[in-house]
């Protein structure tokens, strides 16, 4: 008995048409046939990849059903009501939940162990109307503010807005198209974040901002295109570290979180060569560095006379 099969049709695959493109860099000369596609807005470069996403829908036509039953096992092996453990912060305690059937996250904290949930942000009301939305959020020291940074496009660029956690609104102005790197200073109006570069994305600029005024300013620029800028805080909070870094040296600056409209202060100087990454405690900073140790050591010295030259070895490298 002849059994009759269906003959399986794909389309054929797409081509990407190769179009000429030198780059020059440091007096090195790279082709690049495919540079175009970097145009993401450009209609070629969309209808290249419409005619990838049909192609490959065509292959995998025959697993629709496999992927369907792959996704539902998938997705019951997650728990959909769960939980964050609460961190406790002075007198609240903030966690994230989620509920069953909703996408997001929902990010709280309640006055006490057992007082009333206030919702900061439910993400889930926030993503309505985009088909992309990834958000997280900080809030002040003194508990009163709270910062979301989303991101509705899905290529790292994150607006900042402001909320008043006493009234339930947000305030005037936002930030528009930076990292997601923020900091609070202590006094819950001044914020400090880090811009990238458009096109290359190093993140190279730090802004002062005041949620109040809504007033930017530019407090540092690295220049040097091999360093990138972030921004940390320890629990101490007696300053905001500015790091700069490349792949094997650091450099450190530091902004009083008392006196956020003071300059950053240099306090460790890049060298060649010398990672390392700095902490406080009340009393003295705490830098983990390869200098002279391989393997690294932790160094500490005192903040009202914060010299590396004079930093003790306070616990030395283990191999």
């Amino acid at each position: 008995m002849k059994k009759n099969f269906l003959p399986l049709v794909f389309l054929v695959a797409p081509l990407a048409p190769q179009k000429e493109m030198i780059l020059e860099k440091h007096g090195d000369r790279r082709r690049d046939e495919y540079y175009w596609l970097k145009e993401r807005k450009d209609p070629a470069v969309i209808k290249y990849l419409t005619q990838e996403n049909k192609y490959t829908d065509s292959r995998l036509k025959s697993t629709t059903g496999l992927q369907k039953t792959l996704f539902k096992e998938m997705k019951s092996l997650i728990k959909e009501d769960d939980a964050t453990y609460p961190t406790k912060n002075g007198i609240f305690y903030y966690y994230t939940r989620f509920e069953k059937g909703r996408q997001y996250p929902i990010y709280a904290r309640t006055e006490g162990a057992d007082g009333k949930e206030q919702v900061l942000f439910d993400v889930n009301k926030l993503a309505e109307g985009h088909s992309f939305y990834a958000a997280k959020y900080d809030y002040s020291p003194d508990h009163k503010t709270a910062a979301l940074i989303y991101d509705t496009t899905g290529r790292r660029f994150f607006n900042i807005k402001f909320k008043n956690l006493k009234t339930g609104k947000f305030f005037k102005g936002e930030i528009k198209s930076v990292t997601d790197n923020l900091e609070f200073a202590n006094d819950g109006k001044t914020v400090f974040y880090v811009r990238q570069d458009p096109a290359t994305l190093r993140w190279y600029q730090v802004v002062r901002y005041n949620i109040e005024t809504q007033k930017s300013e530019l407090v540092y620029e690295e220049k040097e295109e091999t360093f990138e800028t972030y921004l940390a805080t320890s629990n101490a909070r007696k300053h905001i570290f500015l790091n700069v870094d490349s792949t094997l040296t650091s450099e450190v600056r530091v902004f009083d979180a008392n006196s956020p409209a003071l300059p950053p202060q240099l306090l460790i100087a890049r060298e060649k060569g010398h990672e390392f990454d700095v902490s406080e405690d009340e009393e003295f900073y705490y830098i983990l560095s390869n200098k002279n140790a391989r393997d690294f050591k932790i160094m500490r010295m005192p903040q009202n006379d914060p010299s590396f030259a004079k930093a003790e070895e306070w616990l030395p490298q283990r191999k």
